[in-house]
């Protein structure tokens, strides 16, 4: 009986100490989850005021290239 017990004992040790690690691990991947959609949601604004910024630039060009330079040459 005496050894049943203290071999319960060690087995509900390890497996606190199992489930602490658990615990630690799970903490730490949610951490990163986090970071990672936090990232994602940047790079998804960054991308989004680069093609704002690309559709400007092509609209100058646009107004540039029919509007302006025939009314140079016409000058």
């Amino acid at each position: 009986m005496e050894r049943f017990i203290g071999w319960l004992e060690r087995f509900v040790g390890r497996f606190q100490r199992f489930i602490g690690r658990l615990e630690r691990f799970v903490g730490r991947f949610q951490r990163f989850i986090g970071r990672f959609q936090r990232f994602i949601g940047r790079l998804e604004r960054f991308v989004e005021r680069f093609q704002r910024f690309i559709g400007r630039l092509a609209t100058l060009w646009r107004v540039e290239k029919y509007f302006y330079i025939p009314l140079i040459k016409k000058l």
